[in-house]
C-alpha cells in the first residue's frame, strides 16, 4: 500500500513542489528551519513568563505548551511521512535495475579501484587549480551542466526518467560541514541543496547524489552509486573528476580491508594533483569533526534504521557492491 501511496502521491507531489520552489532563488529550507528557532526560542521565552506571571496552576501552562508543541511537531512528522516516508517502502533502485548480489570479489574489487584510480589520475592534471594546488571549479560551471547530468543514467534506467530541478547552495553551509552533510533532499518543498564549504572536488557528485533523490531513489547507498555514475558518464570534466574521485575513495576503503597491499600500490601511482586533493579531504572533514558531527550521525544513523536501512551508515557501504556490479556490465570496461 505504501508503494502505491508513493509512487501515485508522494513523488508527483514532490516533482510538483521542487519544480515551483526551485524557480525562486530564496533558500526555502533555510528560511523554514530559521523561523522554526525563532519559534521555538519565542515559544519557551512565552512559557517562562507565563511561568512567571501566571495565575493558574503552573502544571496546567506547561502541559498546556506541552501539547501545542507536540501538535506542531506532529503535524510536521506527519507531512514527512507523506511526502517522503512511503518512499522507503518502494521497490528499490537496485531490485528495478536487477544490480543485486551477494558480494563481489577481491579481484573485482582491485580490477574497480585501478580503474577508478586511472581514471581519476587522467582528470586530476586537466581540471582548473588553486594557488595551493587543489581543485577549483565555480557554482555556475556546475549549474551549466545539472540538466543533462542524467541523460545517459536515464537511458540505461528509464524508469529514473523525470525533470531535473536546479539545486540551491546553502548559505550556511559550515554548519553543515560540522553536522557531517554534503547535501540535502528537503521533502518539505522538493528541493536540493548542497554544501558548497566542503573541497570543491566534491561538489560535482554531491549534486549528482542528491539529484537521484529527485528520481524518486531513497536509499542513501543507492543514491551515492547513481551520483558516481552519472558524473563520471557527464561530458563536464569538473562533474567526471569528482565522480571518479568519489567512486575511488569507496572503493579503496573497501580494499584497504580486503588487501592492504593491493591498495598501497594503487596509491603509490597517485598523481601528485590527486594526492593534493586527497588529502585535502581528509584534512577538511577532520577538521570538521566535533561533538556536533558526532551527535549528527548517531541521530541519522538511527534515522537510515528505522527507515529500513538496518545497516545505518555502513548501508553506504553497499555503494561498493552497485559500482562493481555495474562496472562489469560495460562493455567498455
Amino acid at each position: 500500500m505504501l508503494a502505491s501511496v508513493n509512487r501515485s502521491f508522494s513523488q508527483p507531489l514532490l516533482r510538483h513542489m521542487g519544480s515551483f520552489f526551485s524557480a525562486f532563488p530564496l533558500s526555502f529550507m533555510e528560511l523554514y528551519l530559521g523561523l522554526a528557532t525563532v519559534f521555538l526560542l519565542g515559544f519557551l521565552l512565552l512559557l517562562i513568563i507565563k511561568l512567571i506571571r501566571g495565575r493558574r496552576s503552573r502544571l496546567a501552562i506547561l502541559l498546556r505548551f506541552l501539547l501545542v508543541l507536540a501538535a506542531v511537531v506532529a503535524w510536521i512528522a506527519n507531512a514527512y511521512c507523506w511526502f517522503w516516508s512511503t518512499g522507503y517502502y518502494s521497490s528499490s533502485f537496485a531490485h528495478q535495475s536487477g544490480l543485486e548480489a551477494e558480494g563481489i570479489s577481491v579481484e573485482d574489487l582491485t580490477t574497480a579501484t585501478v580503474y577508478f584510480a586511472n581514471c581519476a589520475n587522467a582528470r586530476s592534471t586537466r581540471v582548473p587549480r588553486d594557488e595551493n594546488g587543489l581543485t577549483l571549479c565555480s557554482w555556475d560551471e556546475l549549474m551549466a551542466d545539472y540538466e543533462s547530468l542524467y541523460d545517459p543514467i536515464e537511458t540505461e534506467f528509464p524508469f529514473l526518467e523525470g525533470p531535473t530541478t536546479r539545486p540551491k547552495a546553502v548559505h550556511f553551509s559550515k554548519i553543515m560541514s560540522r553536522l557531517d552533510f554534503t547535501g540535502i533532499f528537503f521533502p518539505l518543498t522538493g528541493e536540493t541543496y548542497i554544501n558548497v564549504h566542503q573541497p570543491d572536488f566534491g561538489i560535482g557528485e554531491t549534486i549528482a547524489h542528491e539529484i537521484a533523490h529527485q528520481k524518486g531513489v531513497h536509499l542513501e547507498a543507492e543514491c551515492n552509486f547513481l551520483g558516481i555514475a552519472a558524473s563520471i558518464q557527464s561530458d563536464s570534466l569538473l562533474y567526471q573528476y569528482s565522480g571518479y574521485l568519489g567512486g575511488l575513495m569507496y572503493l579503496s576503503s573497501a580494499l584497504y580491508k580486503a588487501d592492504k597491499e593491493a591498495w598501497a600500490e594503487i596509491a603509490a601511482g597517485f598523481t601528485d594533483e590527486l594526492r593534493a586533493d586527497w588529502n585535502e579531504h581528509s584534512r577538511y572533514w577532520k577538521e570538521m569533526e566535533g561533538t556536533t558531527s558526532t551527535v549528527s550521525n548517531k541521530v541519522y544513523d538511527t534515522f537510515l534504521k528505522a527507515n529500513t536501512q538496518p545497516e545505518g551508515l555502513k548501508s553506504y557501504g553497499r555503494c561498493v557492491d552497485l559500482l562493481v556490479l555495474w562496472l562489469n556490465n560495460q562493455r567498455e570496461y
